[in-house]
């Protein structure tokens, strides 16, 4: 089966996964709070050696994702710093405040070898009924809600 992520339970990557790695098979994880994560040094040394092992033979660096939004949806709880969720940073209809979370957030990702953040989340939230989207929405008007993500 073709998979566009990877994914593998475990805070070290298993030797087979370094060596999929090594031939060019991955390019790429999403990690998960609680499978692959503890702690943000725990997740830099991961991050390295999956990264090393790529680096070792050549190939590109991999992408590796993490979803990191703020609020309520963070993989990393404890050791990263607690910002306020999207619907929180819409309701101040301040671009320039989601940009300084976005960059404190991607920061801490990259210091962590994450390079890729699944986050912001640009959905509308027009369906009150959708508890899966909520308070992770910058807001429910559509013409604002793109600026409050992409400053």
């Amino acid at each position: 089966m073709q998979q566009l992520m990877h994914s593998f339970a475990g805070h070290t990557a298993p030797p087979e996964i370094l060596a999929a790695i090594r031939r060019g098979d991955i390019a790429s994880f999403c990690l998960f709070s609680g499978i692959n994560i503890d702690h943000p040094a725990q997740l830099r040394a991961l991050c390295d050696s999956l990264h090393r092992a790529a680096q070792e033979d050549g190939h590109p660096p991999l992408l590796l994702g993490i979803d990191q939004e703020g609020g309520q949806l963070v993989a990393i709880t404890s050791g990263a710093t607690e910002l306020p969720g999207n619907m929180a940073l819409g309701a101040t209809r301040s671009p320039a405040l989601a940009e300084q979370a976005g960059r404190v957030l991607g920061r801490e990702l990259r210091a962590m070898g994450s390079n890729l953040n699944f986050a912001p989340a640009l959905d509308v939230n027009i369906n009150p009924a959708n508890p899966a989207l909520g308070i992770r929405s910058f807001g429910a008007d559509p013409a604002l809600v793109p600026n409050w993500a992409l400053p």
